[in-house]
């Protein structure tokens, strides 16, 4: 019983530093200064895996897609990449956008992403640990 209360207690305080990360981590902020608008780094932004790379010239698909095609932001005015969008709560685009997370005050995007999603899973079993070690 008691290992199994040490354990909820780490996972506590690893939820917390996830918590922590994910808030005060850079979800892909958009910047003036990182777009170029060579070949490689328009498909760097892209991040096509192997298939799609193989495909992305020839096919219509990519080719008449808005959605893989460099725009300009209407709110910012900023060059912003392909698979970006601006969040209005942060008022800045962010590239891979998912959404803006309340709770934690941030946006969710490319490059923090995983350790959101690490988060919900930690949280969820630190609270599932809670409700057993509650009712022990």
């Amino acid at each position: 019983v008691l290992a199994f209360v040490w354990a909820t207690v780490i996972l506590g305080v690893w939820t917390q530093v996830l918590q922590l990360m994910v808030t005060f981590s850079d979800p892909g902020v958009v910047s003036k200064f990182e777009i170029n608008h060579t070949q490689n780094a328009f498909m760097r932004q892209l991040s096509l895996d192997e298939d799609e790379f193989k495909v992305f010239f020839d096919d219509v698909v990519y080719s008449r897609n808005p959605y893989y095609q460099q725009r300009t932001c209407e709110t910012c005015f900023n060059n912003r990449p392909p698979k970006s969008t601006h969040c209005k709560t942060c008022n800045r685009c962010v590239n891979g956008f998912d959404h803006h997370c309340v709770a934690l005050n941030n946006c969710v995007g490319r490059r923090n992403i995983r350790t959101f999603y690490t988060f919900l899973v930690a949280s969820t079993c630190f609270a599932t640990m809670t409700s057993v070690v509650s009712l022990m």
